[in-house]
């Protein structure tokens, strides 16, 4: 009985591994059959709202303080992930940047990102420039040279705080 029972779960299990084998993409971007698969995204955080309009990174950079208390979806380049926790990503146009955070540290997101497309649902906000807290994320950091503080201008910085990502590479 206890053979039974274990073959008739690993015939459920392989059955349900080949059902989604053909749908989804595999990890060399190949579907079933041979076939170029497109990146399908991964989700992080609460419920992500596809059908919000998207604001391209580039507007954000452009007037940051025009999106300060706006809810927004916003696409852009991953420049860099947190790598003790995911708990923060950098995204960027291919010159400048802006930090985004975890809302309350609730979620984090995939720490191998960088270079993935990633949109973020979340508030811009602006925060006084703080050393300290620049120190601390400069010691997480894969690729400080990405950080938007050290551009930062006029003791202010924005930042992202997000509710929703998803990322794909």
């Amino acid at each position: 009985m206890r053979a039974w029972m274990l073959i008739a779960g690993l015939g459920v299990s392989l059955a349900a591994c080949g059902a989604t084998a053909g749908a989804s993409e595999g990890i060399d971007g190949v579907a079933a059959g041979g076939k170029a698969a497109k990146a399908s995204w991964s989700t992080f955080g609460d419920k992500f709202d596809a059908s919000a309009p998207v604001v391209p990174i580039k507007d954000v950079l452009d007037a940051p303080a025009n999106f300060v208390g706006k809810p927004l979806t916003v696409q852009g380049t991953v420049a860099d992930v947190c790598q003790k926790a995911g708990c923060w990503m950098v995204l960027g146009d291919g010159a400048r940047t802006l930090r985004v955070r975890m809302a309350d540290h609730a979620f984090s997101v995939e720490k191998q990102g960088t270079g993935w497309t990633a949109q973020v649902q979340g508030e811009v906000v602006a925060k006084p420039l703080d050393a300290a807290m620049v120190e601390h994320l400069r010691s997480e950091s894969g690729k400080p040279e990405a950080m938007p503080e050290v551009a930062a201008t006029g003791g202010t910085v924005y930042e992202l705080v997000a509710t929703a990502v998803r990322m794909k590479p």
